[in-house]
């Protein structure tokens, strides 16, 4: 299996604002109360020059009110099995991270707070080890974050921005937050308060991001854009979801799930083709950059399709023609679990009688995106599958 694939596009930050926003986080007993701050989820970047560490600065999340700046990282992963300990680069990059910003703090006295926010584990050692850790468990993390800095960062690399005392300081304010995608995703289906939140986030996520600079304009950084159903001039309906470094722009969600329900309702089978046609629309409702294949395309509009739709059913857009595989999670995971085949450790996908005629690439394809919906992660190496693609019953 691959490795866990932390920062999955920039989703996973949304949903960490409006958790954040709409109510206090339970921590150990005491509260985490930002429902009073101000947001900004358009990722800012503090270069080398501004901290003096030897690094570029890029944080995530951003958290104001009164002369309180809470500065927030970002790390999501696939694999439920996957914990954040002391010894993983995402933790010691967050760290360095922090600790270029705690660099900048000493030389502006602005005050900042630091978060790290994940949807998996983080180990116990790294919450208690600024209040309880000894002097050598620090000295050990500084010479992990040594090493992981020479070799991120070259000879640029500032060591002196891990000093002990420094390191002791971020750990002391640093809030570990672990929101799963159990949580995520049952907010978003149950917490109006929550929704809204998300969807002003949204619509606040420019389409750029800014760099600040020391001396001179900001650098801006572009993001693609894919429009799917979008025929408005207000876009009063229209909803912007950010998906894996891309904006989804997508029409009225309402008019489509409209059409989507008489086939939820008639899904026996547990997987389903229906043409786009059949849903009122075409490969001209769909835009996108050139540059830009069809399969990004796609994964972009199925990520934004099942975040607006919730988890009344599963949504996966066939690249090129932009017809629409209707999903029901729970029975189809329980069939192509059940196709793994212990000699060969590979899944015999023509053996899913459900799968029949959607041919070897689009059964992959649907079968992976099946089972990342449950966290389980596998290369196309993992599948087999002889099958030439046929019209599917619809």
């Amino acid at each position: 299996m691959p490795a866990a694939q932390p920062k999955e596009g920039i989703g996973f930050e949304l949903y960490v604002a409006a958790a954040l926003k709409t109510e206090p986080q339970k921590l150990d007993g005491r509260s985490l109360d930002l429902t009073e701050f101000y947001f900004n989820i358009n990722p800012r970047t503090y270069p080398r020059g501004l901290t003096k560490a030897g690094y570029d600065v890029t944080v995530d999340i951003t958290a104001s009110k009164d002369n309180v700046e809470y500065l927030i990282e970002c790390k999501s992963s696939k694999h439920r099995d996957q914990i954040l300990d002391l010894n993983d680069s995402q933790f010691l990059k967050s760290m360095l991270e922090f600790l270029a910003l705690e660099m900048l703090s000493e030389q502006t006295k602005w005050d900042f707070c630091y978060i790290l926010a994940t949807n998996y584990p983080v180990a116990k050692e790294i919450a208690t080890l600024g209040q309880e850790g000894s002097t050598r468990q620090v000295e050990r993390l500084r010479n992990a974050l040594i090493g992981f800095g020479c070799k991120e960062h070259g000879e640029t690399f500032n060591s002196g921005a891990t000093s002990a005392r420094r390191i002791v300081k971020v750990l002391r304010t640093l809030v570990c937050l672990e929101l799963p995608d159990q949580y995520l995703r049952l907010k978003m289906s149950s917490d109006s308060e929550y929704r809204k939140n998300y969807e002003t986030f949204s619509s606040r996520l420019k389409h750029l991001d800014l760099t600040l600079s020391q001396d001179g304009p900001a650098q801006v950084r572009r993001f693609q854009t894919v429009s799917f159903l979008c025929k408005s001039s207000s876009h009063e309906k229209c909803r912007n979801i950010p998906t894996d470094g891309m904006i989804c722009h997508v029409g009225n969600i309402d008019s489509f799930t409209s059409e989507l329900e008489p086939f939820r309702k008639r899904n026996e089978t547990g997987i389903r083709m229906i043409r786009a046609s059949q849903l009122g629309f075409s490969v001209n409702d769909v835009d996108y950059p050139r540059n830009v294949s069809t399969k990004e395309v796609s994964e972009s509009i199925t990520i934004a399709l099942n975040s607006l739709i919730g988890d009344a059913c599963l949504l996966y857009i066939v690249p090129g023609t932009f017809d629409v595989l209707l999903i029901d999670r729970e029975i189809m995971v329980e069939k192509i679990k059940r196709c793994f085949d212990l000699h060969t450790l590979k899944y015999e996908l023509d053996t899913v009688k459900e799968m029949r005629g959607l041919g070897a690439s689009l059964k992959i394809s649907a079968a992976r995106f099946i089972l990342s919906s449950y966290h389980l992660s596998c290369d196309e190496d993992d599948f087999i599958s002889n099958e030439d693609a046929n019209e599917h019953d619809v």
